[in-house]
């Protein structure tokens, strides 16, 4: 609480790219409010079975997304629940091993989550999906990485209207202009997600 709060960017990114695949995509952020049994039925209403949750954490948020985890799949047994962000890329086998998280993203999520909802949706397997990891039986599969995201200008414009009934409650704001990082740092993560290749948006579309 003492510190600025901005709307999660990279969640927004991923929940605008679905939204433009015709994917029915909802966010809540427990930054502004703490995310209860009651606020999860009123999110579902409406929505078909299985429901899929997707939950992006940092090393610091870890034990939080285990909790929450845990809170979705005793409340929604047959919901599939996806971790992503960059504590599920750089250790995916570890958050595997929580009993309520079924798929990890790793890396950039927008292919890999658009894959998998259709996958979900259709009953089907996660083999072929690049970026992920998933439990099968009693062992972990990994797939292959996926690629980066081809061309960030094909990426939909931010989703504000998702943010629009807490919008009051956001401190500041970003505008993201890019991606990656061309140098190796031992004490940045970065490099994790997009190796060190650095893509940038047109001027243009910035603006």
């Amino acid at each position: 609480r003492y510190l600025p709060i901005s709307p999660p960017i990279g969640i927004g990114i991923l929940g605008a790219y679905l939204l433009s695949q015709n994917k029915n995509v909802k966010i809540l952020d427990e930054n502004v409010i703490p995310i209860t049994e009651e606020i999860l039925d009123n999110q579902v209403n409406g929505l078909s079975e299985p429901y899929i949750f997707g939950i992006s954490c940092v090393t610091a948020s870890v034990r939080r997304s285990y909790e929450l985890a845990g809170i979705i799949k005793r409340k929604y047994p047959h919901s599939v629940v996806i971790m992503g962000g960059i504590h599920p890329t750089a250790l995916p086998e570890e958050v595997l091993k929580a009993d309520a998280v079924d798929i990890v993203v790793i890396g950039e999520g927008e292919e890999a989550l658009s894959a998998l909802y259709e996958a979900i949706k259709k009953g089907r397997g996660y083999s072929d999906i690049l970026g992920i990891a998933f439990k099968k039986d009693k062992f972990i599969v990994r797939n292959a990485r996926s690629r980066l995201f081809p061309d960030l200008n094909l990426l939909p414009s931010f989703p504000y209207h998702l943010f629009h009934k807490i919008s009051n409650r956001y401190n500041l704001g970003f505008i993201s202009s890019s991606r990656g990082c061309p140098y190796s740092c031992i004490f940045c993560s970065q490099k994790l997600i997009s190796g060190t290749k650095y893509r940038f948006l047109d001027p243009e579309r910035v603006i």
